[in-house]
């Protein structure tokens, strides 16, 4: 009897851990699909910060070309800016010089009129 007793605790032992080890193996299984999975996920996440950090240097090269071109703009600007005072300054400059032609004008006109009255005065007489 205790021989049986012995085989059948033999038995439930053997059927024990034969389930124990088959937990185990699920679950060394379960953790390798898991740790797969989670390089997969590393992977694309690595991936998405590569694709996000070439984003960022394509927009900083982008911004630092625009910042460049906007400083070309307002060098253009400044240099137009300047060009057009001048040329205000000069037109300004321009109008004095013919306002003092025409008063130059009419001071002769005025002239020729007293010279051709005298004229008809002395031609009259």
């Amino acid at each position: 009897m205790v021989d049986q007793l012995d085989a059948v605790f033999s038995r439930a032992n053997q059927t024990a851990n034969g389930i124990h080890n088959k937990r185990v193996n699920k679950e060394v299984l379960d953790a390798r699909a898991a740790r797969e999975k989670a390089a997969l996920e590393d992977e694309e996440a690595n991936q998405d910060l590569t694709d996000a950090y070439n984003e960022i240097e394509d927009q900083a090269e982008e911004i630092l070309r625009l910042s460049e071109s906007e400083t070309t703009l307002k060098q253009e600007v400044t240099r137009l800016k300047e060009q057009l005072s001048q040329a205000k300054s000069r037109g300004d400059q321009l109008t004095q010089e013919v306002d003092d032609c025409r008063k130059e004008i009419e001071g002769k006109d005025g002239e020729i009129r007293g010279l051709q009255h005298v004229a008809r005065s002395k031609t009259a007489s």
